[in-house]
């Protein structure tokens, strides 16, 4: 059997069915567009769980300052990253068990590992941190350019230790 014809045939139909847009049979169409994926999940952003954190010396004064977004995803430093990316890989692990957490709050095995990511940042964020807080807030963002943030929860102050 030759492969040539075969392969024409393929393309005959590919063309039919994906290049022609007027050119419609029915279910069979649909049943052949599903086999290349639709990327539209792209245009609508939603909302997205981040973790803040703020950080004090002094555990009275920790009211007083800035909350700062605990996780920044890492720069791509070279070509490699593209096959060997511990760093990316360790980003969306702690997105996922945000938003995990998010969804559970009451899971206590979530929140033990989210108030040590949290302490992990707040020592990042201030070395001699005496006591942190943390909170995950959600961030609607509706188009590249408009984002905004709502309070989700927010921990008491936890001590350093």
């Amino acid at each position: 059997m030759k492969l040539e014809p075969i392969l024409f045939w393929v393309f005959v139909v590919f063309v039919l069915f994906f290049l022609v847009p007027s050119i419609r049979m029915g279910q069979a169409s649909v049943l052949f567009r599903s086999w290349i994926p639709s990327w539209r999940f792209f245009e609508n952003l939603g909302t997205v769980p981040v973790l803040f954190v703020r950080v004090q010396s002094n555990a009275s004064l920790i009211e007083g300052a800035h909350w700062v977004e605990a996780l920044m995803p890492p720069q791509r430093k070279s070509m490699l990253g593209l096959l060997l990316n511990p760093e990316g890989n360790r980003f969306h692990a702690y997105e996922t068990l945000i938003r995990s957490y998010s969804l559970e709050p009451e899971n206590e095995v979530l929140r033990s590992q989210i108030q040590r990511l949290a302490l992990q940042e707040a020592l990042r964020v201030d070395s001699k941190a005496k006591a942190y807080q943390y909170k995950i807030a959600l961030r609607e963002q509706s188009t590249l350019t408009q984002v905004s943030f709502q309070d989700q929860l927010i921990s008491s102050v936890c001590e350093v230790s």
